[in-house]
């Protein structure tokens, strides 16, 4: 794969942190966005998938970003009327943005990439770190497992088990700071540490919750709907 370039167009959202290896859907259509995409498809079709810092919105033109983000590539675009389109893009490196070369007709800043890293995937116990990653994440969310098996089945495991660590950080229901410190991580087995501790702590917090309900489940009213 040729290597990520130096200098990169820029697409922060507020809530969304892009892991390595996860797909995200994005839907572009403001026309600044609209040139980064075209300007990366007759390039290398990637650009950095930023994160807006709080209070965004009082600096509309050109609000601040945290430091570190994901790059990603577009895999899949489809053209729109007026200009819009749907894309699917692919995480591929964390990196450090640094300084802005452009601001116009949208942001252009210098990035320093990570190490490509299969750590996760490829030290000593990796299907053992799966199983577990599966079970922890269906005592903290159930029905999840089986939704995912249907975007990656068992016996393709994409990525040795990055695709499934990384989509699992990106979609998990916790705050934009936690996601943004395991993007920080020096690895993808230490950001799996993070990830495991944070899904044994919702685990429990479920257990805990379904155990008080249980408690006082007798005293429900017959009917709801009457005090």
């Amino acid at each position: 794969m040729d290597p990520i370039p130096a200098q990169l167009g820029l697409f922060p959202l507020p809530h969304v942190v892009l892991f390595p290896n996860a797909l995200l859907p994005l839907h572009v259509f403001e026309a600044r966005y609209q040139a980064l995409l075209k300007d990366s498809l007759a390039g290398s079709e990637r650009f950095v998938m930023g994160v807006l810092k709080p209070g965004h919105e009082e600096s509309p033109a050109h609000p601040d970003i945290y430091r570190h983000a994901c790059v990603g590539r577009v895999v899949e675009h489809q053209p729109l009327e007026d200009g819009r389109s749907d894309l699917i893009l692919k995480g591929e490196r964390v990196v450090e943005i640094g300084r802005v070369v452009s601001l116009e007709p949208y942001r252009t800043v210098e990035v320093r990439c990570s190490p490509s890293d299969t750590a996760f995937a490829e030290s000593p116990g990796a299907r053992d770190r799966i199983l577990e990653l599966k079970r922890l994440l269906e005592d903290a969310c159930p029905g999840c497992v089986e939704a995912l098996r249907e975007h990656m089945p068992d016996e393709q495991e994409p990525e040795g088990g990055l695709t499934l660590l990384h989509t699992i950080a990106m979609h998990l229901p916790v705050e934009i700071p936690k996601k943004l410190e395991w993007l920080r991580c020096s690895d993808s087995l230490a950001r799996w540490t993070k990830i495991r501790k944070t899904l044994i702590e919702m685990g429990r917090a479920r257990t805990e919750r379904n155990r008080i309900f249980n408690c006082y489940e007798d005293l429900q009213p017959d009917n709801p709907s009457v005090n």
